[in-house]
């Protein structure tokens, strides 16, 4: 059976980004979706009012979730599919199914349907998936006795979700012991990713971001040259870093969790 059997329109909605060469990421993984689900209308949506705005002000025009789903029901689309580019069912994700539930309420009498796929991690399986993924797209130059794989998600301190940061900084130090995951916010913090450093003996570290493009935080929090950088941080600590200026949208492996997330939802058992 086609996976898009039945439906109309796909509506991606991703954090959104002000960075133009993070936003090519968007780009290619537009390209990819097209190729895989053809024939199926398909546009985007970004959760972050901030990046919104500020990208309104340099003449780019983008909606939020709610305003383009509105203008695909005004545009005689009846059923679309949300595909969430977050990579835990956090706060970013609460705001998407938030707003295609007050969008269906308002609009439940003209025949409209929408699901919403999951994020990058809502299983066991896919924290598995994600966290090969990442090892096996890890730098070529790598050496693998002695240098360390530092990861930068996000992360949340005010969501339960967090704990899949967690799950998958597990698996990747079962399959990599030189594979580390901290995070922005939430429980593992840059000081650990640090003790852990130190713990394992390596002199450097890959920075790579574990996000779906190298924006801002990849571009300041990570690579950035303030005092508080991680590159900064690490450097104090004795540690070499190599910053990996890419989002996890172009690692192929991880990209694909997403697009499958996407056909789940679209799955005819899925939709009813």
């Amino acid at each position: 059976m086609n996976m898009n059997d039945g439906y109309e329109a796909i509506l991606i909605a991703a954090f959104g980004t002000t960075v133009a060469t993070a936003r090519e990421a968007y780009l290619r993984f537009d390209k990819a979706a097209r190729e895989r689900f053809k024939d199926t209308e398909i546009r985007w949506a970004y959760t972050s009012r901030h990046v919104r705005e500020k990208l309104a002000g340099q003449g780019i025009y983008t909606e939020s979730v709610s305003e383009a789903l509105t203008t695909l029901a005004k545009d005689g689309y009846r059923k679309m599919a949300v595909l969430s580019l977050q990579v835990i069912p956090g706060v970013e994700y609460d705001i998407i199914r938030n707003e295609t539930a007050s969008f269906l309420d308002t609009n439940k009498s003209d025949g409209v349907s929408v699901v919403v796929g999951n994020p990058l991690l809502s299983d066991h399986e896919d924290t598995r998936r994600v966290a090969h993924a990442l090892l096996d797209n890890a730098p070529e130059e790598r050496d693998r006795e002695s240098d360390a794989l530092v990861f930068m998600g996000h992360g949340s301190a005010r969501h339960e979700s967090d704990f899949f940061y967690t799950a998958l900084a597990a698996f990747l130090r079962d399959f990599d012991r030189l594979a580390i995951l901290g995070t922005v916010e939430g429980e593992l913090t840059l000081d650990g990713v640090v003790g852990e450093c130190i713990k394992v003996g390596c002199k450097k570290a890959w920075l790579i971001p574990f996000m779906a493009v190298a924006g801002d935080h990849a571009i300041n929090d990570m690579a950035g040259d303030g005092e508080d950088s991680w590159k900064s941080v690490l450097k104090n600590a004795g540690i070499e870093s190599k910053p990996v200026m890419r989002g996890i949208l172009d690692c192929p492996g991880i990209s694909d969790v997403w697009m499958d997330h996407l056909a789940d939802a679209m799955c005819s058992d899925c939709w009813k």
